[in-house]
């Protein structure tokens, strides 16, 4: 017997083979568009140094260390495009993502100490504040003295003023408004709040290198916001030009806004004038704010982000003076996830879908639903199941063979009330309900049990008009 036939039979013998799943292009493309923490691990079968890597891994178990991370086994020996792709070029590799984004590898490492520091090192969450406060101390070395003088004497003079004490609190009703994008059409505040929360955030241009990494923070973070049901809108009082030229620098997809004179900004309390001093220091560093954003009174908005549910309540502020402090993106998430989405759902919703509970069988909306038409999340509204694949269980809950789209569900181990399920799950990471194997076996033997309260009906002849008529075919289809 060769040695690789005897590495593969004691792994059949001590139960390390396949613990965790086997890599496939879907499921790791789906995982980075989700922008989900990714783990691969590039093993051959062979290769003692993967065994003791996989012995590791599969040991961490349901360990915090692997929450939410999506841990792939990438066949070595068979998948050369990925590793032509990622240039790897040994095996015993594990390669972590956030997303798009590698966020580190560890080679040839098998201690279980080795290992758990590079998955913590790989999925921290790095700050915003780090960025900024990284960014404050490369300025200071390299400012002089006297300027950053005249720059911090104009901040405590906006802080002894008291400005942030007139902004809008948690709880009262944002502004409405209506403003210009960079592409020249009008976007209302109220209209967008049809759709779901607003996260607005006032900036003071793309001159400004910390708002600038403020934006590309929230970029990077956009897909997550979205997850949660909401839409990202930066304003400034840049000119349209400007706006385009800060978009296109930082590849930035959400709706920038050109909020002429501070206008709105003004009567959300947040602009103050440039003192002479420091206009003119902002002049000898070539930044020209009548130029710029065509503003003769050289005023500026406190940068500030809100974050503001569908009926124009406030959810969360953050507003300071000091233009190096910015609202982090994990709070912004935070607020969304806790104040806005409990504002938003009822009680039932918000304890099915937050805290993994379980309504009454019979006594919920889509339990006996027959009308067509498809379901989406009710977080997110992100569509997750149709009539067409929806089948008369006898549970009491709605249940389906299938998901219209398999990668807009996760699955994932349920050992609670002492039994083993396996629990499903929105991208979001919303609950949903279970996924049993004792469904029809015409339609592949699946039933996901799903909760009405995790869900939204949208009716078949209502779907265009709230933005899923691409659904709409295969409602037709099945009448024909």
């Amino acid at each position: 017997m060769n040695f690789k036939k005897i590495i593969m039979g004691f792994m059949l013998i001590s139960g390390l083979a396949h613990a965790y799943p086997k890599y496939d292009k879907a499921t790791f493309e789906a995982a980075k568009k989700s922008g989900s923490k990714i783990l691969l691990h590039f093993h051959a079968d062979w290769c003692p140094t993967c065994i003791k890597q996989e012995k590791v891994l599969n040991a961490f178990g349901t360990d915090p260390v692997l929450k939410d991370v999506t841990l792939l086994k990438v066949d070595y020996d068979n998948e050369s495009a990925l590793k032509q792709e990622l240039k790897v070029t040994a095996q015993s590799v594990l390669i972590a993502f956030v997303g798009e984004v590698e966020t580190g590898r560890l080679i040839a490492k098998t201690s279980e100490s080795d290992i758990r520091a590079f998955i913590v090192s790989s999925f921290s969450e790095k700050k915003l504040k780090d960025t900024l406060d990284a960014m404050t101390a490369a300025s200071a070395s390299k400012l002089p003295a006297e300027k950053r003088k005249v720059m911090e004497a104009s901040i405590e003079k906006l802080r002894t003023s008291h400005l942030t004490e007139g902004i809008p609190k948690v709880g009262t009703k944002a502004k409405d408004f209506s403003l210009k994008n960079i592409r020249g059409n009008n976007v209302k505040l109220s209209t967008l709040l049809k759709r779901g929360p607003v996260i607005l955030t006032f900036y003071r241009g793309g001159w400004c290198p910390y708002c600038n990494a403020q934006l590309k923070a929230y970029q990077e973070k956009l897909p997550a916001f979205k997850q949660l049901g909401a839409q990202l809108v930066a304003v400034s009082p840049e000119t349209p030009d400007s706006g385009v030229s800060t978009a296109e620098k930082d590849g930035l997809k959400f709706e920038i806004l050109s909020d002429a004179n501070n206008k709105i900004a003004k009567s959300y309390g947040l602009v103050f004038g440039v003192p002479n001093d420091l206009k003119e220091l902002y002049k000898s560093f070539g930044i020209d704010l009548q130029k710029n954003q065509s503003n003769p009174d050289w005023e500026l908005p406190v940068p500030a982000t809100f974050v503001i549910g569908k009926d124009l309540t406030i959810h969360y502020v953050f507003a300071d003076v000091d233009y190096k402090k910015r609202a982090e993106p994990a709070d912004i998430i935070e607020a969304i996830k806790t104040r806005e989405l409990k504002a938003r759902l009822t009680p039932e919703q918000y304890h099915v879908t937050q805290e993994a509970g379980t309504e009454t069988p019979f006594h919920n909306a889509f339990w006996d639903n027959k009308r067509a038409g498809i379901y989406v999340d009710i977080v997110s509204g992100e569509p997750l199941f149709s009539s067409n694949d929806k089948f008369e269980s006898g549970t009491g809950w709605p249940s389906f063979t299938k998901p219209i789209e398999s990668e807009d569900i996760n699955a994932k181990d349920d050992r609670t009330l002492g039994m083993k399920r396996t629990e499903v799950v929105s991208k979001v990471g919303s609950h949903l309900g279970h996924v049993f194997d004792d469904g029809p076996k015409d339609k592949g033997g699946q039933r996901y049990c799903i909760n009405s309260a995790a869900l939204r009906f949208v009716p078949m002849e209502k779907l265009a008009a709230e933005g899923y008529g691409e659904y709409r075919k295969s409602f037709a289809k099945n009448k024909k």
